[in-house]
């Protein structure tokens, strides 16, 4: 075999090499994306167990205040973690104040009472009816307000719950689209197909960064191909379409409508020094009517 031969299958094996490298590079890139959010959603569900902790220990110092265990009430206030103690207890502090003068008040109308066997059985009665409706009271309000904290940060965690399911959608796809090509991708999936966000590198070289569905570019993407050449904008099935921007090698740019893979509709032309070269309608890729 001659020299010639040999230093082509060499320079063809080593940009096989080269673009297969590229292709790992760019999986890699977005696993190692894909891992670090997956980390700090993890942390948010930490930050709200947390949270959830710090609701009950709430309650548990609550329940303690209603049963009139102060010193054990206090020491839960106290204990419980990024909670301004010192106001709570105030405030827990002018509650009993209220309590104590609405049992001084029923003290003070006993004395007026006579002190007979049957008068004292009905103020004991009614003290004990005016205890049970404040206590009643107290704990539906303390109830309420645990019951809405508990709602608040199930809701929370089972949002951040449904964000790791979804991030845990990513991996690993290989398929032949519609001309044959082989595509290797990396992104999310659905039903054992590209559904989402994903890049897929080409075994011609060329690679898409964008949106896909049932393993075809659609929506918004980037597609670079091997020569250098780039188009930013709409797909629909695989198909540039909608609105978009080709850029050349030499920098001429064309910014406009697409339809089926092909310039069609309202575009402008530029040249490498972002000079207006054609303006108008474009059909089939051929420039139609100026708008002059």
């Amino acid at each position: 075999m001659s020299e010639k031969p040999k230093r082509s299958r060499v320079a063809i094996l080593s940009t096989l090499l080269l673009f297969a490298l590229v292709g790992c590079g760019i999986a890699i890139a977005l696993q190692q994306n894909a891992k670090s959010k997956l980390s700090i959603l993890r942390k948010e569900n930490d930050r709200l167990a947390f949270e959830f902790d710090s609701v009950s220990q709430k309650s548990i110092a609550d329940e303690l205040f209603i049963n009139e265990e102060f010193e054990a009430a206090w020491k839960a206030y106290e204990a419980i973690p990024n909670t301004d103690a010192k106001d709570l207890i105030e405030k827990r502090k002018v509650e009993l104040s209220e309590r104590r003068a609405e049992r001084a008040l029923l003290r003070e109308n006993a004395e007026f009472l006579e002190a007979s066997a049957e008068e004292r059985e009905k103020l004991r009665e009614m003290r004990l009816s005016v205890a049970e409706i404040n206590f009643q009271n107290r704990l539906d309000s303390v109830t309420d307000d645990l019951n809405k904290d508990l709602s608040y940060l199930q809701q929370k965690l089972k949002q951040k719950e449904a964000q790791i399911a979804e991030a845990a959608k990513l991996g690993r796809l290989e398929f032949y689209n519609s001309k044959g090509t082989k595509v290797n991708y990396f992104g999310e999936l659905e039903n054992g197909k590209a559904n989402g966000e994903g890049v897929g590198v080409y075994a011609t070289g060329s690679v898409y960064d964008g949106e896909w569905k049932d393993n075809k570019k659609h929506g918004e993407g980037t597609y670079k191909w091997k020569e250098g050449e780039v188009y930013k904008g709409q797909f629909v099935e695989d198909r540039r379409e909608g609105e978009g921007t080709y850029i050349w090698k030499n920098g001429d740019r064309y910014v406009g409508s697409w339809k089926q893979d092909s310039r069609s509709g309202f575009g402008t032309m530029y040249d490498s020094e972002n000079k207006v070269v054609l303006e108008g309608t474009w059909k089939n890729d051929e420039f139609v009517t100026s708008t002059e």
